[in-house]
């Protein structure tokens, strides 16, 4: 006896449940999979927060560029006009580690180096 409509119907619908039942188990392995993923970037991203804060620690901003990793001095003796120098004191960092050099040097604020 051959299928009638309805029976027709009814296969279609089973058949689309099952595509269904599958997309959804494949998209819940996906999600699974991207929340694992999430996990572990989230604790590499945590260590380089941890690093970069023990790093922070040993460092001050340079006291005699003010972080800028330059200085301006004057050009000439009339001092009308400044110029941009490298800062030596930091190499150019804008920052300086923490030191006993650093903490004793008593002249890091002056404009000599």
């Amino acid at each position: 006896m051959p299928d009638t409509i309805f029976d027709q119907e009814r296969k279609s619908y089973r058949n689309r449940d099952k595509l269904t039942i599958e997309h959804v188990r494949s998209l819940e392995k996906q999600i699974q999979n991207l929340l694992k993923d999430k996990a572990i970037l989230q604790d590499q991203l945590n260590i380089l927060k941890k690093d970069r804060s023990v790093d922070n620690v040993n460092k001050i901003i340079c006291p005699r560029c003010m972080g800028n990793g330059y200085r301006m001095i004057w050009k000439d003796a009339e001092q009308k006009e400044k110029i941009a120098i490298d800062c030596t004191y930091c190499k150019n960092q804008g920052e300086v580690e923490i030191t006993p050099e650093t903490v004793n040097n008593q002249d890091i604020v002056t404009d000599t180096e």
